[in-house]
C-alpha cells in the first residue's frame, strides 16, 4: 500500500468532481461501512480495520 497527499493531485480535482456527480446521479456511487456494535467490540473493530478484514469506514457504535 503507498499513500499520496490529495493536494498534489489539485489538476485533477474537477474531473474527479464531475465523475463522483455523474456517478451519484446514476446511482452507482458506492459507500461501504462496517459497523460493530457496542464498546466491548472497539478492540474487535481495531483489529478489523489495521488487518483489512473491514471494508471502508470502520464504526462502533454506541446505544
Amino acid at each position: 500500500m503507498e499513500g499520496f497527499m490529495v493536494t498534489d493531485h489539485v489538476e485533477e480535482f474537477p474531473a474527479i468532481l464531475k465523475d463522483l456527480q455523474n456517478r451519484l446521479a446514476e446511482g452507482t456511487l458506492e459507500s461501504y461501512e462496517q459497523i460493530y456494535s457496542g464498546l466491548s467490540e472497539t478492540p474487535r473493530a481495531f483489529c478489523d480495520m489495521m488487518h483489512g478484514v473491514s471494508r471502508g469506514k470502520c464504526l462502533v457504535g454506541l446505544e
